[in-house]
């Protein structure tokens, strides 16, 4: 089954480990779903971010010439794209006090896409992210949705031999934003926003957002840097419109989100936001930016109605 596939990618981690470049490991500390890594008892262990299920999959359902060869295969959430151009997809951890290297070599397993990616770094404390950059003719590539791939990894000691082997099946997959169907009232106020609801909670475009707040206590201002990729908000700023604020589509529909690349920071300083990239607009959970800039955010069932109050403080 996929001869070539396999026999490329002992190729490739032959050449890894003979040329091997010691490259720094990068911060441990994902947060997922943690698996063992080869058998129960092999002192190796994964941890997979956004991990929703396990399926069987016939990788060689693309060769009409194969015997069906089925794996498991884990199903997660499309990851971020870091802004160096990697992903950060796993954290390999490891009890075994030799392990110095770890190798990793990615692969699509569908044969009208050759992608590709491979990693090096030291354990540190144990541990490593995988951060490999995918690529596909030898240029930068996005991971693709549906599509399965498989995840070879090769520890090392210090001397460069092999200590430890294993693979892994995995399939990434977007998720679903659907248009909000709930009003929306901004003190007192209904307004028209083209906002999505995606696993329960309401994302909004951070400059509709920005513009109705803009003039109360809790107004801020939305700042672009291209060349950090970084979106800089400050706090208590007037707004400044760029004329596209609160659009709505006609007929809004389903669309897939995507993990926004961009970093954000709050008055210089870094913070973590769940946000998505829709339709080519960033879009920011509703009580992630209702706690950073302190208004409150209410739900009424009964009405359907999601509540925005910029004279109350934020609670949980």
């Amino acid at each position: 089954m996929r001869k070539s596939k396999v026999i490329s990618f002992v190729l490739l981690l032959t050449m890894l480990l003979t040329t091997a470049l010691v490259a720094p490991a990068s911060a441990a500390g994902l947060q997922g779903t943690e698996f063992h890594l080869g058998e129960q008892d092999s002192g190796y262990t994964i941890v997979v971010p956004g991990y929703k299920q396990s399926k069987e999959v016939n990788l060689a359902a693309d060769y009409e010439d194969e015997d069906p060869y089925y794996a498991d295969v884990l199903v997660v959430d499309m990851p971020k794209k870091n802004s160096d151009g990697t992903y950060s997809l796993f954290e390999i951890k490891t009890t075994d006090k030799a392990a110095y290297m770890l190798y990793a070599m990615a692969m699509s397993m569908n044969m009208d896409n050759e992608q590709s990616g491979d990693f090096e770094a030291q354990f540190k404390n144990g541990s490593v992210v995988v951060q490999p950059k995918i690529t596909k003719d030898e240029k930068a590539s996005e991971l693709v949705a549906g599509e399965t791939y498989g995840f070879y990894f090769i520890s090392a000691d210090k001397a460069d031999e092999e200590i430890f082997s294993a693979e892994l099946y995995v399939q990434f997959v977007d998720k679903t934003a659907k248009p909000t169907a709930s009003k929306v009232v901004v003190d007192g106020k209904e307004i028209a926003f083209e906002a999505y609801q995606i696993d329960g909670s309401n994302y909004f475009k951070l400059r509709d957002l920005a513009m109705v707040v803009n003039g109360s206590a809790k107004q801020f201002q939305v700042g672009w840097d291209s060349a950090s990729n970084a979106i800089n908000l400050t706090k208590g700023a007037a707004y400044t419109p760029d004329g596209k604020e609160l659009k709505v589509s006609p007929n809004p529909t389903n669309k897939k989100a995507l993990p926004t690349s961009s970093k954000i920071l709050v008055d210089g300083k870094e913070v973590s936001f769940t946000a998505y990239n829709i339709g080519g607009n960033n879009y920011f959970k509703l009580r992630d930016i209702a706690k950073v800039f302190d208004f409150a955010v209410t739900w009424d069932s009964a009405l359907n109605t999601v509540g925005i109050d910029t004279s109350a403080a934020y609670k949980e």
